[in-house]
């Protein structure tokens, strides 16, 4: 009966695991910025989001669904001065840096809340 028990927990886990995914934390409370672009935006209904495309040193790419709240705050780098800016400022195709308010769930895509975004601009007068 034992064995029976111990089957059927780890399949429950199992299934857990699957549906909603696995939470990353580590044991310090570190901030957790990442870099890439946008490529969805969704302004519809009460839930913000877009997804972002992770650009990592090594090359490789990773997709994290963003969630806005209202507590998300956005600002826009030009030239090195940051100027407070909304959602509505952002656009797909734009570089960021987000910065994530507690743990990233690791489902595909992954997904967090921001609790800054930065978009980066690069000023095009000189090119």
């Amino acid at each position: 009966m034992k064995p029976l028990a111990i089957i059927v927990l780890g399949l429950f886990f199992a299934i857990f695991e699957v549906l909603f995914g696995h939470v990353a934390q580590s044991g310090q409370k570190e901030n957790i910025f990442l870099r890439g672009k946008v490529e969805k935006i969704n302004r519809t209904g009460g839930l913000s989001t877009f997804m972002f495309d992770e650009i990592r040193p090594d090359g490789t790419e990773s997709k994290i669904l963003v969630i806005v709240t209202g507590e998300t705050r956005f600002s826009k780098q030009v030239n090195q001065v940051n100027q407070q800016v909304g959602f509505e400022d952002l656009k797909e195709g734009m570089e960021v840096e987000v910065k994530f308010k507690g743990p990233i769930v690791l489902s595909y895509p992954a997904q967090g809340k921001a609790e800054n975004v930065r978009i980066i601009e690069v000023n095009t007068f000189n090119r």
